[in-house]
Parts: C-alpha cells; structure tokens; sequence
C-alpha cells in the first residue's frame, strides 16, 4: 500500500523500489529482489551461483555474495572479506558463524567484544545499545528475546519478558 493507504503496484525488473526497512516501502513483483546501489534502489531478478550482479543483496541465497560481479559462495573462516554493509542491506560477508573481522573471516566475538555484524559466539547476544556481546541472561532475568540454555523468554501482558524454565509443551 501507499502513503494515505492507498494500493500501489509492485515494482517490475528495472522500476525502483525501497526496501521492507524504509518508511515508505515498495516491493518488488515475485521473483525480484531490491538492489540498493548508492542512493537508488532497482528491481532486479535474483541471481544465483556464478551469475551476473551489480550487488550482494541480488545473490539470491544467504550464503551468497556479489563478488567481483558474480554471485558466489561467501568466503569461510580464514578467507579475506569484505566489510558488511548496512546501507545496503549487507549484515553476512562470511559463511555463518564467521563473522568479517579486520577483512578477515574469523570466529565471532566473545562476551565483552564489539558485534558490528549483530553476531556473538555462542552463549552470547549482541546488545543492540552498546553494539558489544553480553551473556545472555539467566533464570529470572529480563530477556529479549533470548536466554541461557534450557530457558525460554516469557512475555508478559506489558511485553517486559523474563528467562523461565519452559512449562510442559513449549519449545
């Protein structure tokens, strides 16, 4: 829909668009994808392994980068990479759970580490104020969304959450 709540059509191959995370929002028809390339925004076929790009976010799976104008597999641990690049919608430039640290990929930061790419190690949450890993919390702490092994984060009715020991049938 558009401003006022008025429909709008889908974008086609070529027509601009705005990514989900832009205020005014316009998607891509099926099939397409969002390519933001410097301040403009295009519909663009979603590339697979070894085909055509001009960015990553046209590779169409998450293990994909464009890379030299080719869409192939992110670089693994070790593998030079380049830096993520949210203006562009790029947060993964290795394959998972690297993260690219000082162009290199490498094992994701530790509690008490910077997560400029939102990923911690494991055990470990990226605290979206203070962009560094934190333990995730215990039994009775405030959560998020996460919590230690073997709890899970119960909402209450004002949304505040708490780590429990789940009741019989949660996950």
């Amino acid at each position: 829909s558009g401003p006022g709540g008025a429909c709008k059509p889908r974008a086609k191959a070529g027509e601009t668009c705005a990514p989900p995370a832009i205020p005014v929002h316009v998607p891509c028809v099926s099939g397409l994808t969002c390519v933001v390339n410097g301040d403009k925004a295009t519909c663009a076929v979603r590339a697979k392994v070894g085909s055509a790009c001009t960015s990553s976010a046209q590779c169409a799976a998450i293990d994909l980068a464009c890379t030299g104008g080719t869409c192939k597999l992110l670089p693994k641990k070790g593998e030079a990479c380049p830096a993520p690049d949210p203006k562009a919608f790029v947060y993964l430039t290795c394959l998972m759970p690297s993260v690219c640290t000082d162009s290199k990929c490498a094992d994701p930061p530790a509690i008490g580490q910077p997560c400029p790419s939102f990923m911690c190690a494991k055990g470990a949450e990226c605290d979206s104020k203070t962009m560094t890993c934190k333990g995730k919390p215990g039994k009775g702490e405030v959560c998020t969304g996460s919590c230690q092994t073997g709890l899970t984060c119960k909402l209450d009715n004002k949304g505040k959450g708490t780590c429990e020991t789940p009741s019989c049938g949660a996950p």
